[in-house]
């Protein structure tokens, strides 16, 4: 992993062209990101043009990496063990936790998690106090969208404002051969936050021994 890689990461996911996670590495994604990017922005940025990416950063929030220090609820959790890959035994919890204080952190700051620990060799993440370092990824893009486009082609999720221009890319897996997504145009009828999931064996794929519809938090 390379932490200019990782700046160039940060970078995308400031403007809403997002890399998937920051770990340091080159990929479709970051190629996909970089293109949505200067899309977004007008420019012609290069994942080669050190001099550019660190220019752009200082426009538009400062350094790739900030400090943090981790606080009393992120060491307290609640954590679990594990998940159970059975959905049947996923469908009796309250809900999906998080197994440590890494995966928590990782995901907060947009990063995978073995990145995450790599960049803090000697830290104590379960500790209170604790000063870790992790992705400065800025604020959240807040501009109205007007319109969504779930490109299978691209394997992204793009979001237009109303004058038809690019304001956010994200990577996605956009249906499967048991789950296919549809394909037209649709109206958003609702959003949901922290959505649950409905397991629908009738109509999907059939996972172990499971017969039942279920819903999983």
């Amino acid at each position: 992993a390379r932490q200019d890689v990782a700046a160039l990461q940060v970078l995308l996911d400031r403007a809403g062209a997002s890399p998937g996670v920051v770990d340091g590495r080159f990929g479709s994604n970051v190629d996909k990101a970089l293109a949505a990017y200067n899309e977004i922005t007008g420019s012609n940025l290069r994942s080669t043009d050190v001099v550019g990416i660190q220019a752009a950063l200082e426009q538009s929030g400062g350094d790739a990496f900030a400090s943090y220090s981790i606080t009393p609820e992120d060491a307290a959790g609640p954590y679990v063990a594990s998940v159970p890959e059975d959905y049947g035994q996923k469908a009796q919890l309250d809900r999906l936790s998080y197994t440590s204080v890494t995966e928590a952190l990782a995901e907060r700051f947009h990063m995978d998690e073995n990145y995450l620990k790599a960049l803090n060799p000697e830290a104590n993440f379960n500790r209170p106090g604790t000063i870790i370092k992790v992705a400065n990824f800025g604020r959240l893009v807040a501009e109205p969208v007007a319109r969504i486009i779930a490109d299978k082609g691209k394997k992204q999720v793009r979001a237009y404002n109303a004058s038809g221009k690019l304001i956010a890319a994200y990577p996605a897996t956009i249906g499967s051969a048991d789950t296919p997504s549809p394909t037209g145009t649709h109206a958003v009828s609702r959003v949901a936050l922290d959505p649950n999931y409905t397991y629908n064996p009738n109509i999907n794929f059939k996972q172990g021994e499971n017969n039942k519809i279920l819903t999983i938090p």
